[in-house]
């Protein structure tokens, strides 16, 4: 796997070289196994994600300086935490990614319909204080030492009749996040028209029309101005 890995990559690397410092290669994307991640699997990913850097970094071109995105364990935070490694890089343009969808039965499957504490029907986790939590251990863990992070992806699905749910979600993570210092990406599968499970879209893309206004400004609320989390509007 890391030869054909490093192969792949290495024409990759080759063929984008000459473009500009706007391209930035990401190493993979949600790479795990089944169950608890052992030692030896941490190592194996951490040694692609090296050779990953060392193979950029080779080809030469603009490839030399150019930013590169690596994921911890799965993009899961606490996993990447236990386990994830850093390469080496002498030019230093390493970025983090991790993925958030936290609940996942609300943010993902949609068979939880509201979000926030105290809402009835809400989870038991995954509420306003685990965001918190999850991207303050990422900006002490990483930031703070000097390696930039990403939502590599984020996002909730619609659903019918929940859409202020949704905005609160979304402008709460997005607002958390990037006044951490993190840069939130946000997860658009073109999936707008439908409710529940991968229903992420905002953006139609057939004519370029936001599909959520509503929500599309409170996330662009929460990266441009300046308030607190208190602010926010509730459902």
């Amino acid at each position: 796997v890391k030869n054909q890995f490093t192969k792949i990559w290495g024409q990759i690397a080759d063929h984008f070289k000459g473009y500009g410092k706007y391209l930035i290669f990401e190493s993979m994307n949600e790479v795990g196994v089944k169950g608890s991640p052992t030692q030896a699997v941490y190592d194996e990913l951490n040694a692609l994600n090296q050779a990953f850097v060392d193979t950029v970094r080779a080809s030469g071109g603009n490839n030399v300086g150019r930013c590169l995105v690596v994921p911890g364990y799965n993009t899961n935070i606490n996993q990447t935490i236990a386990g994830f490694e850093s390469p080496t890089d002498p030019y230093g343009k390493l970025i983090l990614s991790a993925h958030y969808y936290d609940p996942w039965s609300f943010a993902g499957s949609g068979t939880t319909h509201v979000w926030g504490r105290g809402y009835p029907g809400a989870d038991s986790t995954g509420q306003e204080d685990w965001v918190q939590s999850q991207v303050s251990t990422l900006k002490t863990h990483y930031i703070d030492r000097g390696l930039p992070v990403i939502w590599g992806e984020y996002g909730a699905v619609n659903q019918t009749g929940y859409e202020n749910y949704r905005r609160y979600y979304m402008e709460y993570v997005t607002k958390v996040t990037h006044d951490a210092g993190i840069v939130p990406i946000v997860w658009d599968n073109n999936g707008w028209r439908g409710s529940g499970n991968d229903a992420f879209g905002f953006i139609n893309r057939s004519n370029n029309t936001v599909q959520y206004p509503t929500i599309v400004d409170a996330m662009t609320r929460a990266v441009t101005s300046s308030y607190t989390l208190a602010d926010i509007a509730k459902p």
